[in-house]
């Protein structure tokens, strides 16, 4: 193969690669109840959305305790999030806000698989060997 046939070639694959990444969509998921599911697609961002913690205080924070890396990789931590950003709308077409006091975090969908996601609320200052004041879970199935 020479050198234009090479270079238009390679021309093309890059052409091809902002078409591939504008598939992705950015997935918000508002993790109101202890347990949930849900399903997206490999370059996908999921934004979750984690209620005000209960029965915290002063110095307690969500933190990721379990997530697979391999499928879905953390881009952003958990931290607080702005209140009244809306996340998304309900089956009504009501808007969805974040509540003030929650906290949030942004996972990239690596490859097809499954992710088990474990939140903590707790007050890292306490220790280690602390009871979480309160926690959230949410199965990720990432499909190809």
């Amino acid at each position: 193969m020479n050198q234009k046939a090479l270079l238009l070639l390679f021309s093309a694959v890059l052409l091809a690669i902002p078409s591939l990444q504008a598939a992705s969509a950015n997935v918000s998921h508002f993790a109101e109840i202890k347990k949930s599911a849900m399903v997206i697609r490999i370059t996908d961002e999921l934004k979750v959305v984690l209620p005000p913690g209960q029965g915290g205080g002063a110095g307690y924070e969500w933190q990721i305790i379990s997530n697979d890396s391999r499928v879905l990789r953390v881009i952003s931590t958990t931290r607080p999030a702005p209140a009244g950003e809306r996340i998304g709308t309900t089956e009504d077409d009501k808007p969805i806000t974040v509540p003030p006091g929650s906290w949030a975090t942004t996972f990239l969908a690596l490859r097809p698989g499954r992710s088990v996601i474990r939140f903590v609320y707790i007050n890292p200052t306490i220790g280690k060997e602390v009871t979480p004041a309160d926690t959230r879970e949410i199965v990720v199935n990432v499909n190809g």
